[in-house]
């Protein structure tokens, strides 16, 4: 009998410990997962971003042609308080280090790019040395996009695609 009963004690401890086991690896899984995929906030601000620096880009195309500048500067200045939200968001804490850093300085550069824009009339902006600036900044935001695509491999394909 207590030897019946020892090995239903060792089964007992062998079933937990496995359980215990496959616990942890869910947790750290899931841990994993967390740290590596962006969440709904920071993936729903990239997407915004993304279709945001391509309609200021067209914007600012459009401004430098434009005979309707009342029309231009109302749309420029709507983009550009779009942008400037950006400033607001931060990157989900339960991202690694560096997707929190990249994803902070492309949510600052967009916010510098909408600050800066705001501060712009659209006839400053028919110059070409300001508008070529512009679309320079824009660059270099989308440089950072793309290294935030490539870290959390968004699909930027997709985003083209649903434009």
């Amino acid at each position: 009998m207590l030897i019946k009963k020892g090995k239903k004690q060792i089964q007992l401890g062998l079933t937990f410990l496995l359980l215990g086991t496959v616990l942890a690896g869910g947790a750290a899984f899931s841990r994993y997962h967390q740290a590596t995929n962006l969440g709904d906030r920071d993936s729903d601000g990239i997407v915004e971003g993304y279709y945001l620096l391509n309609r200021t880009s067209e914007q600012l195309v459009s401004a430098q042609e434009t005979p309707n500048v009342e029309k231009a500067r109302k749309n420029l200045r709507e983009l550009a308080a779009k942008l400037s939200g950006f400033g607001v968001r931060y990157a989900d804490p339960r991202l690694t280090v560096e997707g929190q850093q990249l994803l902070n300085r492309y949510y600052s550069q967009m916010k510098e790019l909408g600050l800066n824009l705001n501060n712009q009339s659209v006839e400053s902006l028919q110059e070409k040395t300001t508008y070529e600036n512009y679309l320079a900044d824009i660059k270099k935001v989308q440089t950072i996009q793309k290294k935030v695509f490539t870290y959390f491999n968004v699909n930027e394909t997709a985003l083209k695609q649903k434009k």
